[in-house]
């Protein structure tokens, strides 16, 4: 049994990979798949190779204050200052991803199932399950992302096994797509692809302890980069180009393919009822990310009277796109372009300060004389903590 609101590896694993690579399951893929074309799944690799390296920085960085959460490292190590930034980034980061996942859930589900069924209805009913998560607590979402990864995994797996006898090769080539510097620009353009690596170190002080944080966080970054290029790579080598960019739902087209003789066909069912599972947990997550950084920069005590109003805020942005393709536009441009240059550029600037002031001190923390103020409920004295209600 899971105590003190702490979860473990098999929790804390799942909930990141659900967290990072949900995304596979709904329209998000086509964003890469535009832009690198025939070489999408190299575009795939190197947006995951960059997040992977400030992942590896970022633990690195924490590596000296143990089952802390990143914004306690940040405060302790480069300033007060440097909390409240990161957390507002992180805090407006994850409220637009969470409204861009809720918005391409509902229209996935209303134009392959429910055509009929307002989208405000759809929101609603997706936003209840989330707020019922939440309301549980980190525990509970964690329990649920390690009831549902296996069926995860199995999916995906699923989907190569019976795809490889629709495999053409020759859709491969020419294997750089647009060109190597157009590949190589687009990777760079789209390093945020994978950035809910990076906002969840904030929860760090919530597993139960560093090496656990800390393998759970680079496999499941592992997984997803790895999942995710050979989802991508499969699209291409079944569907070809420039059918692989015209597809609403590369997922829901690709089970929907699946022919095995007479008896194993029209599987797409199955698969999409495994997608919306995952979708509402994926969505579940968002809320809780955004919900609790708010928390703790404007110091309430305990994060769940501020679900209700923070789901209301979520509905409002999700209704902004007018159709579904401003949807991915909305993301591509707003969330990874410009998200991109503003995450990775401040964690550059955080990192030279950190280690510039690590390296004044003589090799220790150049923070030392910084009052440590518990951010995030992490143990310090004297500070304010979130109170988070995780029994499940």
């Amino acid at each position: 049994m899971i105590r003190d609101g702490h979860i473990g590896y098999k929790e804390w694993m799942s909930l990141s990979v659900i967290s990072i690579g949900g995304k596979i399951f709904n329209p998000s893929s086509l964003i890469i798949a535009t832009s690198g074309q025939r070489a999408a799944w190299i575009v795939s690799l190197l947006s995951g190779l960059t997040s992977q390296l400030f992942l590896f920085l970022i633990l690195r960085f924490m590596r000296a204050h143990p089952e802390q959460s990143f914004l306690d490292v940040l405060s302790k190590r480069v300033g007060r200052w440097a909390f409240y930034w990161y957390g507002a980034i992180i805090f407006g980061a994850m409220t637009i991803n969470g409204a861009i996942n809720l918005r391409l859930l509902v229209d996935q589900t209303k134009i392959v199932t429910l055509p009929n069924t307002p989208v405000s209805v759809l929101m609603l009913i997706s936003l209840l399950l989330a707020l019922y998560l939440n309301h549980k607590g980190v525990e509970t979402i964690g329990r649920v992302s390690y009831a549902i990864f296996p069926w995860m995994m199995a999916v995906i797996l699923a989907l190569f096994v019976m795809l490889v006898n629709q495999v053409r090769v020759s859709s491969l080539f020419p294997i750089l797509g647009p060109g190597i510097e157009q590949v190589g620009l687009e990777g760079m353009k789209h390093g945020l692809y994978y950035g809910e690596v990076l906002a969840l170190p904030l929860l760090a002080h919530l597993v139960r302890d560093q090496k656990t944080f800390e393998k759970g966080l680079k496999r499941a970054g592992f997984y997803v980069v790895a999942f995710t290029t050979a989802f991508l790579l499969l699209e291409l080598l079944v569907l070809g180009f420039p059918a692989s960019i015209r597809v609403s739902f590369p997922f829901l087209e690709m089970a929907r393919l699946i022919f095995l003789g007479r008896f194993i066909q029209h599987l797409e069912g199955i698969f999409a009822a495994v997608w919306l599972i995952i979708a509402f947990v994926q969505v579940a997550i968002d809320l809780y990310l955004a919900t609790y950084t708010f928390a703790v920069l404007f110091k309430v005590r305990s994060y769940q009277p501020l679900l209700p109003a923070m789901a209301s805020l979520l509905f409002l942005l999700a209704l902004l796109p007018h159709y579904f393709y401003q949807t991915l536009l909305f993301k591509d441009q707003l969330l990874m372009h410009w998200g991109g240059v503003v995450v990775y550029g401040t964690l550059v600037v955080f990192f030279l300060i950190g280690w510039l002031r690590k390296g004044r001190a003589g090799g220790h923390d150049g923070a030392a004389g910084t009052p440590h103020h518990g951010v995030l409920g992490s143990g310090g004295t004297g500070g304010h903590r979130v109170r988070h209600n995780d029994r499940g």
